[in-house]
């Protein structure tokens, strides 16, 4: 945590005093919401930086791959027409042109070469994409369901939902409908036992609940007023103090709008310049600010697990490039990335200047291909793709 002590609004005593239990309790959440807020706040900020460097660094490199791509599908078009080769050959170059014609178009979007890949494919692209969402639609329903429950089309995934939607993306806003129906849910049954006739136990424990949730809210306000009125620049006729002023209670509204009580505390120690003191809060209220706070923990580490979710679509770009870790680990991820690109454009043009050229080459080519093949296929192809190759 960067922020010191001195900066964090805890609950001081006396050096011969201890802090009681809920004190203790207090300063601990204090100190888990600035290291939640730290951890989220470098995260936005690393995010950022990593989308900056991709720019500057990536996406030069990312276009010339492009090209160099086109350029190589290209020259297998033009073998595919131009060589002599036998028909075991000519299926497996047709094989690999649609392979490549398929990730282009596909991955890179260039749709301009759908007619070229028509021209060897049996199915058209269209209706091969149309056919593959569905199946990959089925899987992820299938995958859901099981985790749920549920059944997917029994959820509101937005008005701008499409068949053709990327599965990932369709997992990603189940994951948050999913959620906001249980909520819903659980408001709904909460309504219902609310409205069935109560025994006088439980109207009492409802009297408590809400008497409780109206002291939360006091207390925030509370807060908020006593700074309000202290603050208020239209009284203050210093123009740099009411420039300075106006700009604080800003700040303040906009965290008692929030129900940021962290945030409130932490203007109001800005502002008066000292720490609470242990005899200064009554223990009912250290217990209302706990309850405060503790909600402010669960909703702060949701924000920042937001950031690492596998279905989000947002962040896995960022997450494979070193999200959350540290900057060598994003130096490290980006170089490999680099030499990668390098690698792939090398091989294509190597292919190009042999194995395209001269007949021999072109034969060992293809039975290179058909062994790849082979082993993509293959139980130790499953291993590869899973584990990166280790085994």
């Amino acid at each position: 945590m960067n922020q010191n002590a001195e900066n964090l609004p805890l609950i001081t005593t006396a050096s011969d005093k201890k802090l009681s239990k809920l004190q203790a309790d207090f300063n601990a959440k204090i100190k888990q919401i600035s290291d939640l807020k730290e951890s989220i706040e470098n995260v936005k900020k690393q995010s950022i930086e990593i989308n900056q460097r991709l720019e500057k660094e990536l996406t030069p490199l990312e276009k010339k791959r492009l090209e160099a791509h086109k350029e190589f599908a290209t020259a297998l078009v033009d073998a595919f027409h131009n060589l002599k080769m036998s028909k075991k050959d000519r299926e497996t170059l047709t094989e690999c042109i649609m392979s490549e014609l398929w990730n282009l178009i596909h991955d890179h979007q260039q749709e301009d070469l759908i007619p070229l890949y028509n021209q060897f494919s049996e199915l058209d692209y269209k209706e091969e994409v149309k056919q593959m969402n569905e199946d990959a639609q089925k899987s992820a329903f299938s995958m859901f369901e099981n985790m749920t429950g549920m059944n997917l089309h029994d959820l509101d995934l937005g008005d701008d939902a499409s068949a053709d939607m990327d599965p990932m993306e369709r997992m990603h806003r189940a994951r948050i409908a999913f959620e906001e129906k249980m909520k819903n849910e659980a408001w709904e049954e909460t309504e219902k036992r609310n409205n069935r006739k109560k025994s006088p136990k439980q109207e009492a424990k409802e009297q408590k609940m809400k008497e409780e949730a109206e002291m939360l809210t006091k207390s925030s306000r509370a807060i908020y007023m006593e700074l309000a009125k202290e603050l208020h620049p239209d009284r203050e006729q210093d123009e740099e103090k009411r420039i300075w002023k106006t700009e604080l209670m800003q700040r303040i509204t906009a965290a008692y709008n929030e129900n940021d009580l962290y945030a409130l505390l932490s203007l109001r120690l800005e502002y008066k310049k000292n720490q609470m003191d242990s005899d200064s809060v009554p223990e009912k209220q250290l217990e209302l600010y706990i309850k405060i706070l503790k909600e402010q923990v669960i909703a702060l580490r949701e924000e920042y697990n937001s950031f690492f979710h596998v279905f989000n679509p947002m962040t896995k770009r960022l997450q494979q490039f070193g999200l959350g870790k540290a900057k060598q680990a994003v130096t490290r991820a980006i170089n490999k990335e680099k030499k990668d690109i390098e690698k792939q454009m090398e091989t294509m043009k190597y292919t190009q200047r042999t194995a395209l050229k001269d007949p021999q080459a072109f034969k060992e080519y293809m039975k290179e291909q058909r062994e790849q093949s082979m082993f993509d296929n293959s139980f130790g192809g499953l291993l590869e793709s899973i584990f990166g190759g280790k085994f």
